[in-house]
């Protein structure tokens, strides 16, 4: 519901303007990059073109990169190409996406694992793919044969899969 949504963000940037009017600073802590699929941005588009407000973004780690350092997969090699998406998009433009990439960074998998799974397997790229559940915490969990899963497997918020094509 778009309608609730923008009335969400103008309360937001309602909050935010008042606490920025009382002289206090501000911090937006993100995990990963805040301009790559971070809430952040949001925030961000509020305020960025206001005369009255400073905004600076400290870049950081995208987390697909650090899942890809800390599982020593390299993301592409050579000329290989790479795209980045939600699991979230539009079925038919996530299939023509991979079809027409080496490697893919699938993000947002947790809510439409199923799908994802049965189009890597339509794009031969299953065999090759790493999905990474909260990287570097304690319950973090690394599967490396995701055609394994039950197509009803549930990852959690935070995984991203890495996916290459098959040789």
């Amino acid at each position: 519901d778009m309608e609730a949504v923008e009335k969400q963000w103008a309360e937001n940037r309602k909050i935010i303007a008042e606490k920025l009017d009382e002289g206090k600073n501000l911090v937006f802590l993100t995990l990963g990059d805040p301009m790559l699929y971070s809430t952040y941005m949001y925030i961000f588009n509020e305020f960025k073109d206001s005369p009255d407000y400073e905004v600076e973004t400290i870049p950081g780690i995208p987390a697909f990169l650090g899942i890809a350092s800390y599982i020593g997969l390299p993301v592409t090699e050579w000329e290989e190409n790479v795209l980045i998406i939600p699991a979230t998009a539009d079925h038919e433009k996530f299939d023509k996406a991979l079809s027409a990439s080496d490697n893919a960074v699938i993000m947002k998998v947790y809510k439409s694992f199923a799908f994802v799974q049965e189009e890597l397997r339509k794009h031969h790229m299953i065999k090759r793919s790493v999905m990474v559940s909260r990287a570097g915490l304690p319950d973090e969990i690394v599967i490396r044969d995701i055609d394994s899963l039950p197509a009803d497997y549930k990852p959690n918020y935070l995984s991203t899969i890495i996916a290459k094509r098959d040789k």
